[in-house]
């Protein structure tokens, strides 16, 4: 997020942390089937998304701080703006709110097939779209506030 840091991901099984001037500066190891990586907003914790089962909540200088352990077919996850949460879409059915500490704050449910999920900028609401071909506004302790009712091929929310 500073410019100063670059995070790859190498052959699904591990992630390294580099400075701009191509120096290595973390290995996170062996992390089997890494299939996605990204940097908190402030660039001092890293999220890895292993084997669409569990995420894994990092430092920069490579020791685990959470394990979010197994969330079940886990398709995507991101910090909340503040980085003091994560948003989970888990299975295309259901999305799930945390805390950085791996305590679950709020369940949204079955939601019938989540297709997109995100914060608003202040991390208050989330917005998703479903495959009913709506986008449904939340609070953060899951009450639907507005169904947007049928759009007709959407294809992003934001």
């Amino acid at each position: 997020p500073d410019g100063q840091r670059l995070l790859t991901k190498l052959d699904y099984r591990t992630a390294r942390l580099w400075d701009i001037q191509g120096k290595q500066l973390t290995n996170f190891g062996n992390l089997k089937n890494i299939r996605g990586i990204s940097f908190s907003p402030d660039g001092q914790r890293l999220l890895t998304k292993l084997d669409y089962r569990t995420a894994r909540l990092w430092d920069i200088q490579g020791k685990q701080l959470t394990n979010f352990g197994n969330l079940n077919n886990i398709s995507d996850i991101s910090f909340s703006p503040d980085g003091q949460r994560l948003l989970t879409k888990l299975d295309y059915r259901t999305a799930r709110l945390w805390d950085i500490q791996g305590k679950q704050l709020t369940n949204f449910g079955n939601l019938n097939n989540i297709r997109d999920i995100s914060f608003s900028p202040d991390g208050q609401r989330l917005v998703t779209k479903l495959d009913d071909e709506t986008a449904r506004l939340w609070d953060i302790q899951g009450k639907q506030l507005t169904n947007f009712g049928n759009l007709n091929n959407i294809r992003g929310i934001s």
